[in-house]
């Protein structure tokens, strides 16, 4: 509807005659708030297939399809010496390399591997996207909280020797074309969209990842570089090589739709395999401490501490498994190595080790502790609960006893021994440690200094025990604290317990 046809319905009727408007005094219009610069940050790792497999002596290889179609997806450098290249033919590379050890990719140890790469990209950011053989994340938002470009390129090659990588890296606006340039040209950093085409123009056109009819195409045309096809018009691209082509080298230079982002586990499971088999405990401990220091980051990063940890051990022999119970939540990585090691050798791993599993069962937000500058009660209960764990690891779940409460007021039927759970001493209630089961006839009660306090129990009428009891605590000539009580039903004393 137009605005003159619009009708008001006044309660009033209107002046005659229009009030003059004053003139509005010229306000600046408030600036709009400057949108979050967006920076990606590619890492590209072209060995990662041979990476995820157990390392091995000699020249190494890894080999995707079958047959006369098998190629090398990936060598080290062992073999480039020897003139070995991806993407060579598996006999052509023997023949220039006899020695060459080969082995099929494992697409769920690359998997692994990348997850775990993608689960240190997360500590810098959280839009992490997974790639063939990489991630790409943004870090826009993350260089002042990392301090700059400097600071957070020198604590993300750490995070890669900690995983045993070697990654080419290299950071744009898009992300595309972050991921582009880590593979053909690492070690760029383009932080604006100006320049862009410029930077990637001389790419090969094996960036845009073809199809190999598409590509012979290309070839054949003889378009080599993508500056080749920016110069091309975009309608003749489009309708001779397919508007999906046209799309991808699109979104070098305007960004493509955000792809579906990783997201870190809840639960930590991780499974290390020895090729070969191994027979010595100094050849399981160093993966011992390689689980715990990745369940450690795990925790680190979900600010959690675990407090239940499975393990599972296969041998020759069969398939060995335990519980690990943490008296309090843990998150330190020599800790949890050290009670993993203490189990192990506990369960008697006999024969060859195939592999060695952990997985979470229990965990809960951690919490800060306070520092002190004496050693106080805090970390006198850390360190008894440190070592009945460790008792309980080495001489197994039975040979350490708790003692724990049971309902039931009768001190003689009110502690029970336990071997579940933590081996930590209960809340107990005002009674004395020292308890005589049974109880002693008292001598010369009359000598004894009485406490007013008196405690009655009258309990045990249903089970045939019952206890018609007043207790007190009564002081004797020569200085000893007991626990004693009247039995009401015919007056007389008894000693139940000896404070000290």
């Amino acid at each position: 509807m137009s605005r003159s046809a619009v009708q008001l319905d006044l309660p009033f009727d209107p002046p005659a005659r229009p009030r003059p408007c004053l003139p509005r005094p010229a306000t600046a219009a408030a600036p709009r708030p400057a949108a979050r610069r967006r920076l990606w940050l590619a890492v590209y790792v072209a060995d990662l297939p041979l990476a995820a497999l157990p390392a091995a002596p000699g020249p190494q290889a890894v080999t995707e399809g079958e047959g006369q179609a098998a190629r090398l997806a990936a060598v080290d450098e062992t073999a480039r010496r020897h003139g070995v290249r991806e993407g060579m033919g598996l006999t052509a590379a023997l023949l220039r390399c006899p020695a060459l050890r080969h082995r099929p990719r494992s697409p769920e140890a690359e998997a692994a591997l990348l997850a775990r790469l993608a689960d240190r990209a997360y500590r810098f950011s959280d839009t992490v996207a997974l790639a063939e053989r990489g991630v790409v994340l943004e870090i826009g938002g993350s260089l002042r909280l990392f301090g700059g470009r400097t600071a957070l390129l020198r604590r993300w090659t750490a995070a890669l020797a900690a995983l045993g990588l070697d990654g080419r890296w290299a950071a744009a606006p898009t992300r595309p074309a972050a991921w582009w340039l880590a593979r053909w040209r690492p070690g760029l950093w383009l932080e604006a969209l100006e320049g862009l085409r410029a930077a990637l123009r001389d790419l090969p056109i094996e960036a845009l990842e073809p199809a190999p009819r598409e590509r012979l195409r290309l070839r054949a045309a003889g378009l080599r570089r993508l500056g080749e096809l920016w110069r091309l018009p975009p309608d003749a691209l489009a309708r001779r090589y397919g508007r999906a082509l046209l799309e991808r080298l699109d979104a070098a230079l305007y960004d493509a739709p955000a792809p579906p982002l990783y997201r870190p586990p809840a639960v930590f499971r991780e499974r290390c395999a020895f090729e070969p088999e191994v027979n010595r405990w100094t050849q399981i401990a160093p993966a011992l401490d390689a689980l715990a220091g990745r369940l450690a980051a795990f925790l680190e990063q979900r600010v959690l501490a675990v407090e239940a940890l499975a393990w599972r051990l296969e041998t020759d022999r069969g398939r060995r498994e335990g519980l690990l119970h943490f008296a309090r939540p843990c998150r330190e990585a020599r800790r949890i190595a050290r009670r993993l090691r203490d189990a192990l050798q506990a369960a008697g791993a006999h024969g060859a080790v195939r592999a060695v599993e952990l997985e979470t069962t229990s965990c809960r937000p951690a919490t800060a502790v306070a520092a002190s500058l004496f050693e106080g009660a805090a970390t006198a209960g850390e360190s008894w609960a440190a070592l009945c764990e460790r008792l309980r690891d080495r001489f197994g779940p039975q040979a350490l006893v708790t003692a724990r409460l049971r309902a039931d007021w009768r001190p003689e039927r009110a502690l029970q021994p336990s071997t579940v759970g933590a081996a930590a001493l209960p809340a107990l209630p005002p009674r004395p440690l020292w308890l005589l089961d049974p109880p002693r006839p008292a001598r010369e009660p009359a000598q004894w200094r009485l406490e007013e306090e008196v405690e009655r129990i009258e309990q045990g009428w249903w089970d045939g025990r019952p206890v018609r009891r007043d207790y007190r605590w009564a002081r004797t000539p020569d200085g000893r604290r007991l626990w004693v009580f009247r039995d009401r039903r015919d007056g007389r004393w008894w000693v139940q317990g000896v404070d000290g």
